[in-house]
């Protein structure tokens, strides 16, 4: 019997020592991997895209209060932008910070897009203006009053072939009016016609007076001379059979767009028109100077001389390239998660990455998205912007799940 409690008292000593050296083991185990310690993380509210309210340039946005989760007491949210306030076409971040007891603190993001789907107008376009030539001019001066350009954005870009107190020959000038918003979009054109009639009967000068003169020496006939009146006309023209010309017609631009902006600002050396005349006028659809989107613009040019003689068009195109990757920016850090208690996953959440691009246009896809469930190990997650041009750019972060400890006291 001494001998059997002997071996007893031994097997309790080898249990408890295996049993030290099992939780000496785990205790390393969990220091190398430990446990996430965050006490609290906050879930922003996902991204706005809204159209701005009618008529204006923005639009008043609500949204739910970020979610938190916390382990230590009461937690303090402020976002930097309040829901209910008003927010401008764009996109705006707005970030929001959690601050527990302990002053620590966890932010989120999330983005508010208000998108211009509103044309600009143009009112108030002219009607057809009828006016007499300058008095001895083979033009008139015409004067209107400008149409009004109106847009939610505030910035519309009014552009016009022709300008008010410019010269404007005999015979028919059609007006253009066009207006542009940020956006690209645009109102339907304002057109008149501005017709100058010449008013003015031409000037018979120096007319000869009435002549008396004996017939020649044994003839009934007499040769007789005098000096040709002259004639002159407020139009410079009697007759006219010449067309005018036009040359130095551009040849087709390329352009990529200005830094930042989905268009280009383009100018050029404009033809030069001539007629014997010596009063040609040269219309054109667009102006050196103008701002041009992205793709093919066909460019115009005529020319009419007073006689209505038309040269035939000299024509280019302006073709705009985005040159430009979108910009992805607060790509995701990396992400280390403990598995769901009871589980052997883990459900893992983070903020969406933001892209920006000059076209306005950017899509962004990911592999995987926030809300999905991984299992132990290291995942990959990428996402790839790109815009309307096939132009890209990428981000990647990863996300290692871990098991967490469970004690067991026997």
């Amino acid at each position: 019997m001494h001998h059997m409690n002997i071996l007893a008292a031994m097997d309790r000593r080898r249990l408890v020592f295996m049993i030290g050296i099992f939780l000496l083991y785990f205790a390393n185990y969990c220091a190398v991997f430990g446990e996430d310690t965050t006490d609290h993380h906050i879930t922003c509210p996902d991204d706005v895209v809204e159209p701005t309210a009618t008529g204006d340039n923005g639009a008043v946005i609500e949204w739910f209060a970020p979610q938190v989760w916390n382990d230590s007491g009461s937690v303090t949210v402020n976002c930097d932008r309040l829901s209910g306030s008003k927010f401008y076409i764009g996109k705006t971040t707005v970030t929001c910070t959690a601050t527990n007891p302990s002053d620590n603190t966890v932010e989120c993001n999330f983005s508010v897009d208000i998108v211009d789907e509103e044309n600009p107008t143009l009112v108030n376009c002219p009607s057809n203006i009828q006016q007499n030539t300058d008095n001895g001019e083979s033009y008139a001066t015409v004067i209107w009053q400008e149409p009004t350009p109106g847009d939610n954005s505030g910035s519309p870009n009014m552009i016009s072939n022709r300008s008010p107190g410019q010269l404007f020959s005999i015979g028919d000038t059609e007006v253009t009016y066009t207006v542009t918003d940020p956006t690209g979009r645009q109102a339907p054109p304002c057109l008149f016609t501005i017709t100058v009639t010449d008013a003015e009967e031409p000037v018979i000068s120096f007319c000869p007076n009435t002549k008396h003169q004996d017939s020649d020496t044994g003839l009934m006939t007499a040769i007789v001379d005098w000096t040709e009146p002259t004639a002159a006309d407020n139009s410079g023209v009697f007759t006219h059979d010449e067309d005018p010309t036009l040359s130095n017609c551009p040849s087709n631009i390329h352009r990529n767009t200005d830094v930042g902006k989905p268009y280009a600002t383009v100018t050029w050396q404009e033809p030069t028109p001539e007629d014997n005349s010596g009063f040609p006028t040269m219309t054109s659809t667009r102006s050196p100077g103008d701002q041009f989107y992205m793709g093919v613009n066909e460019v115009t040019y005529t020319v009419t001389d007073p006689a209505g003689n038309v040269v035939s068009p000299c024509s280019f195109t302006i073709t705009v390239i985005d040159s430009e990757n979108p910009i992805i920016t607060l790509c995701p850090s990396d992400i280390n998660q403990g598995t769901d208690p009871g589980t052997d996953v883990a459900e893992v959440r983070w903020d969406l990455p933001v892209a920006e691009d000059n076209s306005g246009i950017v899509s962004v896809v990911g592999n995987y998205q926030p809300g999905d469930v991984f299992d132990i190990g290291t995942t990959t997650v990428n996402y790839e912007a790109s815009d309307e041009s096939g132009h890209t750019d990428t981000c990647s972060f990863q996300i290692v799940v871990f098991g967490k400890c469970v004690y067991s006291y026997g």
